[in-house]
């Protein structure tokens, strides 16, 4: 049974395929996307530095270097935003969706407030889509290892844990379910009272976590409790038969329906 519950093989894998092969995301391998390899400074950084510098200065290209870095600390040093993550979550996302975030910059001899465009919402080709596995993030006391991570721009949006379809007693409606949920929410590190486990930091930039086991698939949000975990089902505008072999894939229904790139941005702006 052990070949036969290999999550990466049977989920992670394909998943990963699919992303890449069907919707077109770039695919970087997690030690790859280390410190040595110049994409961010240290393991506790979760924002991929180096895109989402890059990213800044093609969505605006009127700023200046102070400009740039006023930007990137805001969204780096994301701590001090609140003293919880749910606070800390939704001033980002005020700030990504509602354009609710300006810099103060010289403009015909004055000092202006200028909007902060972190990503294009109009035109999907303007962006950086990237997809990662086993992605290191140091947290307070542990590291942990995302099974898949969705970065835009260098930013973080989406977690995803991936979950052997024979769990749980082979019930393959909610196979993993469980412990993919308990996992995701250590990474939080939103336990009472507990020694922290988590990198609450990978989360500041999140719109989306989810939860594969090859057959279904679930989606929330940072604060949605177990139950709130909802089966996709519709990868409207697509259809169920766009899906090859949907049967032995039912988590490619979720993939395309969340992940393909203009639903993700519908999805990011106006849900």
């Amino acid at each position: 049974m052990s070949a036969l519950g290999n999550e990466y093989t049977l989920v992670e894998k394909p998943a990963i395929d699919y992303m890449v092969d069907v919707l077109g995301y770039e695919y970087i391998y997690g030690e790859n996307l280390t410190p040595l390899f110049g994409e961010r400074e240290s393991f506790r950084d979760v924002i991929l530095i180096k895109r989402f510098r890059i990213a800044l200065r093609r969505l605006n290209p009127w700023m200046t270097d102070e400009s740039l870095n006023t930007a990137v600390k805001f969204l780096v040093n994301s701590e001090v935003l609140g003293t919880s993550l749910l606070e800390i979550n939704e001033k980002i996302y005020k700030a990504i969706v509602d354009l609710d975030f300006t810099v103060t910059q010289v403009v015909n001899g004055q000092n202006k407030p200028q909007t902060v465009k972190f990503i294009d919402f109009d035109n999907m080709n303007n962006n950086d889509f990237l997809v990662t596995n086993q992605y290191q993030v140091q947290g307070l006391n542990k590291e942990i290892f995302p099974d898949i991570v969705v970065f835009i721009n260098g930013l973080p949006i989406a977690v995803i844990e991936a979950k052997s379809p024979f769990k749980e007693g082979g019930e393959f409606v909610k196979a993993g379910k469980k412990d993919a949920y308990n996992q995701l929410r250590r990474y939080m590190d939103v336990r009472d009272g507990a020694i922290s486990e988590g990198a609450e930091r990978l989360f500041h930039t999140n719109f989306i976590t989810g939860i594969i086991n090859k057959y279904h698939a679930y989606t929330g949000t940072i604060s949605s409790s177990y139950d709130y975990y909802l089966e996709w089902k519709d990868p409207y505008p697509f259809k169920k038969e766009d899906i090859e072999d949907l049967d032995n894939n039912g988590q490619n229904l979720f993939l395309l329906g969340l992940f393909e790139k203009n639903n993700l941005l519908k999805i990011m702006q106006f849900f």
